[in-house]
């Protein structure tokens, strides 16, 4: 069977030197339930400098982060459904973005879940971090796995690319859906995550991180805000 592939594209801004009548016939919506033209659908005043093609089927890629370190180039691209794990690419050259690694998690085949969903990363200590949150659904494997954090510090060498902790909720199944990381005015670097349960978690990174205390890196919980209360 021949797998739809998905594609991250690349943009630089730039300023067009077109009419005002010509810009708005090109954004012109198409009428309800007609598609665009291929292409059509962008703004204007981008350019699409790149195209990436990423294996694997239709919707089968989640959230992106990129660095912002200019000396840094990299992002990052969740993997969901089959072969859940992390897409690692550099954009040091835009016109030529490159996949350096993917890597997948043991027993893909056997998860159930939407697999990764989302990630950021941090930067403790002069060393960068990337932490991948995972949803995985009772019926097969880590369906009490919440995040792995990777070392990302060697990249571009994907070969130093180092998995440093897992969270986990042996207690509450069903993973963790977003992380936000945060550095804190009192200099602690913190890992905000929404869980299965009506509160979103925060951890020490740092603790964690560095496994100088991982047990007590839980160091509080926030409720969760009603967004759509019953009426």
């Amino acid at each position: 069977m021949t797998l739809r592939k998905r594609s991250i594209a690349v943009f630089a801004c730039a300023t067009l030197a077109l009419a005002p009548v010509v810009l708005r016939a090109q954004n012109q919506p198409p009428s309800k339930g007609a598609q665009y033209a291929p292409g059509a659908n962008r703004s204007s005043n981008m350019t699409v400098v790149s195209h990436l093609t990423l294996p694997g089927p239709h919707s089968s890629h989640a959230d992106l982060e990129m660095e912002q370190e200019l000396s840094r180039p990299f992002v990052y691209v969740g993997r969901r459904l089959t072969d859940a794990g992390i897409d690692f690419i550099s954009i040091a050259d835009p016109k030529k973005p490159k996949l350096l690694y993917r890597w997948t998690i043991d027993n893909a085949a056997l998860h159930r879940g939407s697999g990764a969903v989302g990630g950021h990363y941090a930067k403790i200590n002069s060393r960068y971090y990337f932490i991948e949150c995972f949803e995985f659904a009772q019926g097969g494997p880590d369906a009490d796995l919440g995040a792995i954090i990777f070392d990302v510090t060697g990249l571009p060498d994907a070969s130093k690319i180092k998995e440093v902790a897992r969270i986990r909720f042996p207690e509450m199944l069903g993973g963790i859906h977003e992380v936000f990381t945060y550095k804190h005015s009192d200099g602690r670097n913190l890992l905000f995550a929404t869980t299965q349960s009506p509160d979103a978690y925060i951890y020490d990174l740092t603790k964690i991180v560095t496994g100088t205390d991982p047990v007590n890196a839980l160091i509080g919980r926030v409720p969760v805000p009603i967004t759509n209360p019953a009426r």
